[in-house]
């Protein structure tokens, strides 16, 4: 068996092997050393296996030593080449731990985020070797909210949760992208204005400075103002919304007893003919066709109009023989108690007694007002007066403690007050004042 062995060892020397095997002897053979029992056996040769012979082959013969022998034996028996997973870091290996762990992949190169190779044991959930729409660039999965931000899974920004700069669906922040953000001072965003939201992402208010004209408004000045009404409608006289900062004194949705169409209070004098406050004219004064109490010119009306032409109005129908004829012109000396009202300022007034060439006219009513004593004496029928004064509010009297009227005359004194000065109908006379109306 030994022969097969060498010739399958060293076949180049196999010839020089056999002759050394021949003077070694075959096993089994009874042969001993000559010489005495006390010899030291220098020289003699043991059975099979009992060499010691050591060294190099023989250059000139090409045998070999029992010792190369036995290395290449102990070559022969070695086992298979190191593979990945035996636990034993081999040839080409970054690392061997005998399976996945948290440094080492199973393909024993060491374990590193983005290398393309998932490991679960460093915490991977995900490795495509580079950020991906399913993958962040740390090999967790992505998604919004990770604090991760992810482009190419169309992830603008991510801040782990809405912030000033980042919504909630990780876009950026910007009004009217339909996200509220109160971090970003949204207090809501429907995408643009509706009838709840401004487009500065804030509630619609009347009064807020924003025009939502979804939400009915046409205006809105933080208040009213000459152009826009405290409703945010724009400011018209009319639409029933008082604006006094647009000058308007009242608005009741038009012409209204109180108020004018204009939106000024309603007053007989104004200029503003006024249907429903019992106007038939407004002419700001007695006119040819319109009286100072804003009624249509009529004789017998009982208003004497001496800009239409008339004298006297008693109110009566019309007829000659008391005082004023059938044409409203006075027949001197038949005035007594004959009424009137002034011209321009439509005070009341009254004929206390009158003759031919005189006439004493009185205020009627217990607050004064003002008179224009030439033309109501013109109307009269007098060219026109010379005394006044005060009556301390007696009608046809002077400062007397009973009461006087025309039916019951009192003293006829004239102390020369009642001056207040002058308009186009010439002088004035105010307060409880009486006169003396004259022809030459």
């Amino acid at each position: 068996m030994l022969v097969p062995m060498i010739l399958r060892m060293n076949p180049t020397g196999w010839l020089a092997t056999l002759g050394a095997l021949a003077l070694m002897g075959c096993p089994g053979d009874d042969t001993t050393a000559s010489g005495d029992s006390g010899s030291s056996g220098e020289g003699s040769s043991s059975g099979a296996g009992s060499s010691t012979s050591t060294g190099p082959a023989d250059p000139d013969t090409g045998s070999t030593s029992r010792d190369d022998a036995t290395d290449d034996a102990d070559a022969s028996s070695d086992g298979p080449p190191p593979t990945c997973g035996d636990g034993l870091v081999g040839a080409g290996e970054d690392c061997d731990d005998a399976g996945e762990s948290a440094a080492c992949n199973d393909d024993c190169t060491a374990a590193a985020c983005g290398d393309g190779k998932l490991n679960a044991s460093a915490g991977e959930t995900c490795d495509e070797g580079a950020e991906t729409a399913t993958c962040d660039d740390d090999c967790t999965a992505a998604e919004c909210g990770d604090s991760v931000t992810n482009l190419a899974a169309g992830e603008a920004c991510d801040d782990g949760g809405p912030s000033a700069g980042c919504d909630a669906d990780c876009s950026f922040v910007e009004c009217g992208d339909g996200d509220i953000n109160p971090n970003a001072g949204e207090l809501c965003d429907d995408g643009g204005e509706s009838i709840t939201c401004d487009l500065d992402c804030t509630p619609a208010e009347c009064g807020d400075e924003f025009i939502n004209t979804l939400a009915g408004e046409e205006c809105d000045d933080q208040g009213q103002t000459e152009t826009c009404d405290l409703d945010c409608t724009l400011a018209m006289c009319g639409d029933g919304t008082l604006n006094v900062t647009a000058g308007e004194e009242c608005d009741l949705s038009g012409e209204a007893p109180g108020c004018d169409a204009d939106c000024t209070f309603s007053e007989c004098g104004d200029g503003t003919l006024n249907v429903t406050a019992g106007e038939e004219c407004d002419d700001e004064m007695a006119t040819a066709a319109c009286d100072a109490d804003c009624t249509a010119v009529e004789c017998g009306d009982g208003v004497v109009n001496f800009v239409a032409g008339e004298q006297c109005d008693d109110g009566l129908p019309p007829a000659d023989g008391d005082g004023c004829d059938a044409f409203c012109q006075g027949e001197a000396g038949g005035f007594a108690c004959a009424e009137g009202l002034d011209p321009i300022s439509g005070a009341p007034w009254v004929v206390c007694a009158a003759d031919a060439t005189q006439a004493w006219v009185s205020h009627t009513d217990p607050a004064g007002g003002e008179f224009h004593p030439e033309l109501i004496c013109g109307m009269l029928g007098y060219s026109g007066y010379t005394l006044q004064g005060g009556t301390c509010g007696n009608v046809c009297g002077y400062c007397q403690p009973e009461v006087t009227s025309c039916m019951a005359n009192g003293v006829q004194t004239f102390d020369g007050g009642g001056e207040c000065g002058m308009d186009m109908g010439g002088p004035i006379l105010c307060s409880t004042v009486q006169w003396l109306c004259v022809n030459p």
